[in-house]
This record gives structure tokens, C-alpha cells and sequence, in this order.
């Protein structure tokens, strides 16, 4: 619904959750009266659109050509079922906006109360933004080794400096505010200890544009863990961060889920492979995050993880949930899943060309992290190194791989595959028991077993004949849909980066379109209007400087 003139509500106005409201007037517009639950707001309007009274949006604010002036009057809601957030493509929200951020409850938390990670959307914003909501308990006395005075604080932040050469364990790390009044830092993460269900709001300037967050590791062995967060209010894609910032920054993210009150399980994703126990490539809006500096930046100072608007998205992320959502750029991935009642951890081999049979820095993951209690753990080792995500070789494919096991309580446990990726249909992933001396095939059911609590690194070994169902190439171009009758989306994944001149010829290999894209990122999509071309068939020209692609595509 395309508005011209100004909006004055002054009555009742419901509207329809699949309408996009867009202001496309010739001079400043505004919104006014009772108010309104907008689900798709846009701003069309160079002169912008300005709030005169309190309205809310509940999915998104687009911002394609213009501002939006909110005076105070603008909240970003957030519930069980949606978060709204906003789409910067050439326009700001100038003032003070309220944004909300709710936690759900989910199947795996035995208990209302839990930590879970933050981080600011908007700045400034002081402690007090959240003590509003949940009574926060400070106390920077606070030190996980050393004996302490004074309360149990509930909220922290992560500093890596903190580890010193007698005491060099993650945990020295935490650290608790001494004051209300302390800054929320953009683009830090913090972690509270709160109730699921509860929302969270934050006031102040949407955060925008290009941040910097400074990131450390000091050169002590279990160093360089930096609590970082989202501070946009959009989702941000991981694989776009570290495009940009891999000579920083190791390419995993690790989230704990909390299932407990002082218990939590580990999410991770690796850009370029997938995720284990549901992490995934997208980070929600006031989500914190863990990230690992690369050991060879140690004692660099000035260090930041560079943040930019072209690595948001508007994909909807529920806040401490996690959807696994990225396909693999990986020749092949198995993914086995351990149980023990309601908890359950995963691991992943995958298979890739430049792997080999040791241990393969920036290919593998270290398991860092362990599920607390109840939670199991599960994963293979390489070189003595326990390993969440495991890295084998194309070209000298292995038979057999030992799968190793921490379980917190005695009992009945359940061993399945969570995901089997890019093989021949009906290739078997055998799982051997050898405490039973039993054989079982895990592509037909998932494999039951009793054991005791404690670890055990001898009793399973996975065995199989791989035969892969393609070859995934290095680079790809996807074009789509196609036919198409408007728009066209063209996605490359490609190392290279630069202008790109994007044509369409006609079939006498006329000229028809031209358009000018830069390329910053590895893997991107472009989006081309086609809507006033004749229907027809097309030839589509893709060329940078050392990139070129064509393809056919159908105007309908």
C-alpha cells in the first residue's frame, strides 16, 4: 500500500500482518494519532517521515530511500512469536527508539532460570537499560579462583586480559560491572542470569554504519576468547564477518544455551562448513557471542572485528534459539548426535580437499567448550586433540573413525545421525560397539546403549565406504528464480572481489541492461530489475577483472 499524504490515526486501525505500508510521498510525512501495530514499514520518501506520537513496529522498518524522525515515539517490539527489526539500505532512524528483545523458553531448559548472552542495539545505553527490566546484582570483586566479598553477581562481561600465567583458565576471565551507570560497550557481549520468557528493552540512537569492536589475545595458552555481540537491530551473517576479518579472528562462534540455572550446552558455527547442536550462520539482534582470536595476533594491539551494515540481513532469528540454515560449502558432511534424555551434543566429520590425516589448523575445531551437566559431549580426536568439527580428505578418504563420549549420568543413551550430507544414496554409516562386539547401521535406525557416567574414548567407531553423490565446486553462480517475470537474484560464491559489470543481452547479443555491482564479500547476491524487459529469452554477462560467467535466463 503505497501513502502519499500523512497518517493520523484516530481511532481503531488493525493492520493486515502481510501488508507493507510504504510512504512514497514528495515532501515530509507523517504519522500521527492513536497508536499503530505496523507489521512492514517502509520509508520511499527522500524528504523522510517523521512520528508526532507513540507507534510500534512488530516485524520491519525498511529504510530504502530516507529517514525516519522517531521523536521518542518509535518501538521495535519483540515476543514469542516475532522480533521486529530494521533494514538500513539508504536511510537512518534519527532519535531515540525503544527496542525490545524477548527470551523464549525452549524444550531443553529444565528450568525457567538460565544465562543467556547480550549485547546493545543502541547507544548510548548504561546498565541501568537492562536493571529496568531484570534486577541486575554487581559486584566486581567477583573472581572464579580467588576467595571474594560481597554478593553473587548475575551479570557479567568477558575481558581475556584477566588471565595471568598462574591462573591461565577460560573461566579467570569473567568479570562483573561495578556500576549501574557503566556504558554498555557496542558490540560487547554480556551474560545474565535470567528468566526465560522475560523482555528486555533497550533506548536510545539505533546503532548504524561501520563499528569497530576491539578484540585482544594475549599470549597465554587458553587466551584470546573475546565476548562479542551483535549490536545491530538486524540479524548479522557470520560468514560475511569473517570474509572480512579472517586474518583476526578463528572462523567459529560458539553460544552457550542454557538448560539450566547454572547449566548450558554449546552451539557452534563454522563459516564455510555448517553447525553443531543447531548453531548457525545468523546471529540475532542483542545477541552475544564468543569468538577466538587467531593465535598469530597475539600481542597486536589496536586489534578490532570490523562490522559494517552489508553484513546484516533481515532474516528473523529467534533471540538463543538456533536453526541450523547454511548449506555446507564442504564435499561431504556426517553429523552424529549423542543423547541422554532430554539433552544431546553433536559432532561433525566433513570432508574436504586441502584436509589431511593430522591436524589441520583453520580446517578443525577444537571441542574448547564442554556441555555442563546433565548435557553429554560427544567427539572424535586428531593428533590428541578432542574435536568438535573434523576435517578429512577427499583424495585418501579413511574406513573408520573412533567416536569418544562423556556422559553425566548412568543409564540408557541414544547414538543417530543428525545429518548425512552429499553421499550416494543408501551408502551405510556403521556404527561398532566394541564393549557389545556388535555392528549397527545408523541410516536405518538410531543405536540405544547403557553405560555408566564418566568418559570412554575406546568403545565406538564409526566405519563406512563413501562414495560421493557430486562435486561441489570452488566457486558457483546461482541465478533465480528463472524464468522470472521481475526480479532477478544472482548469487556468487566466488574468491573474487571488485566490480562486476552485470549484462543482458538479447539473442542477436545486443545490449539491453547494464548494471554496475561491487563485490566485497566471498559469497554475495545481487538483485537486477528485469520487469521492463520484453519476454523472451536472454543471455546474462557477468565480468570482473580476473571473474566472467554468462547464463540464460527467461523474461516471462
Amino acid at each position: 500500500l503505497d501513502l502519499r499524504g500523512n497518517l493520523r490515526n484516530e481511532g481503531s486501525l488493525a493492520m493486515n500482518p502481510n501488508t507493507e505500508l510504504i510512504f512514497k510521498g514528495n515532501a515530509t510525512q507523517s504519522i500521527s494519532g492513536n497508536m499503530i501495530s505496523f507489521a512492514k514499514l517502509t520509508i520511499n520518501n527522500t524528504n523522510g517521515v517523521t512520528l508526532l506520537s507513540p507507534q510500534e513496529i512488530t516485524e520491519w522498518l525498511k529504510l530504502e530511500n530516507g529517514n525516519l524522525t522517531s521523536n521518542g515515539n518509535l518501538t521495535l517490539r519483540s515476543d514469542a512469536g516475532k522480533t521486529a527489526m530494521v533494514i538500513n539500505t539508504n536511510g537512518a532512524v534519527i532519535g531515540t527508539t525503544t527496542v525490545q528483545r524477548y527470551v523464549p523458553a525452549y524444550a531443553s531448559r529444565t528450568t525457567v532460570q538460565g544465562y543467556n548472552y547480550f549485547s546493545s542495539p543502541v547507544s548510548p545505553a548504561t546498565l541501568g537499560e537492562i536493571h529496568d527490566d531484570v534486577a541486575l546484582v554487581l559486584n566486581p570483586a567477583y573472581d572464579f579462583f580467588t576467595p571474594y566479598s560481597g554478593a553473587f553477581p548475575n551479570f557479567y562481561r568477558y575481558r581475556e586480559n584477566r588471565l595471568t600465567s598462574t591462573q591461565n583458565a577460560f573461566e579467570k576471565g569473567w568479570e562483573s560491572p561495578a556500576s549501574l551507570a557503566e556504558n554498555l560497550e557496542v558490540g560487547r557481549g554480556y551474560i545474565l542470569n535470567l528468566n526465560s520468557t522475560t523482555t528486555i528493552d533497550f533506548s536510545g540512537t539505533l546503532n548504524n554504519g561501520n563499528i569497530n569492536v576491539p578484540i585482544s589475545r594475549n599470549p597465554l595458552t587458553n587466551s584470546g576468547w573475546n565476548l562479542v555481540g551483535n549490536p545491530y537491530p538486524s540479524t548479522l551473517d557470520w560468514e560475511k564477518i569473517w570474509d572480512i576479518n579472517q586474518s583476526k579472528v578463528e572462523k567459529t562462534i560458539y553460544r552457550r544455551i542454557a538448560t539450566g540455572a547454572y547449566s548450558g550446552t554449546w552451539a557452534y558455527y563454522t563459516a564455510g562448513v555448517g553447525g553443531l547442536n543447531g548453531g548457525t550462520k545468523e546471529i540475532a539482534m542483542a545477541q552475544g557471542f564468543f569468538l577466538r582470536v587467531l593465535d598469530t595476533q597475539a600481542g597486536v594491539t589496536g586489534l578490532n572485528l570490523n562490522l559494517t551494515n552489508a553484513m546484516r540481513n533481515s532474516n528473523e532469528t529467534q533471540f538463543f534459539r538456533t536453526e541450523e540454515s547454511e548449506e555446507s560449502k564442504t564435499q561431504g558432511v556426517i553429523k552424529v548426535k549423542l543423547s541422554s534424555q532430554k539433552w544431546a551434543d553433536e559432532t561433525m566429520i566433513y570432508f574436504k580437499r586441502e584436509a589431511s590425516e593430522r591436524y589441520d589448523e583453520g580446517l578443525e575445531v577444537p571441542k574448547s567448550q564442554y556441555n555442563s551437566n546433565p548435557a553429554p559431549n560427544l567427539f572424535t580426536s586428531v593428533s590428541g586433540k578432542r574435536l568438535a568439527f573434523n576435517a578429512q580428505s577427499v583424495e585418501n578418504l579413511p574406513k573408520e573413525i573412533p567416536l569418544h563420549f562423556i556422559v553425566a549420568n548412568s543409564g540408557q543413551h541414544e547414538i543417530e545421525l543428525s545429518e548425512l550430507r552429499n553421499f550416494k544414496e543408501n551408502t551405510p554409516i556403521y556404527l561398532e560397539d566394541r564393549l557389545l562386539n556388535t555392528t549397527h547401521d545408523l541410516t536405518q535406525k538410531t543405536y540405544r546403549f547403557t553405560a555408566n557416567a564418566g568418559t570412554d574414548t575406546s568403545r565406538f567407531i564409526l566405519k563406512f565406504e563413501l562414495a560421493f553423490a557430486q562435486t561441489i565446486p570452488d566457486e558457483s553462480l546461482i541465478v533465480y528464480p528463472n524464468p522470472t517475470s521481475s526480479e532477478l537474484k544472482i548469487n556468487i560464491d566466488s574468491k573474487f572481489k571488485g566490480t562486476l559489470q552485470v549484462k543482458i543481452l538479447d539473442v542477436l547479443g545486443r545490449e539491453v541492461d547494464k548494471q554496475i555491482f561491487d563485490k566485497t564479500f566471498t559469497q554475495e547476491e545481487f538483485k537486477v530489475d528485469v520487469s521492463s524487459l520484453q519476454k523472451g529469452v536472454y543471455i546474462l554477462k557477468i565480468e570482473g577483472s580476473n571473474y566472467s560467467a554468462t547464463q540464460k535466463i527467461i523474461k516471462e
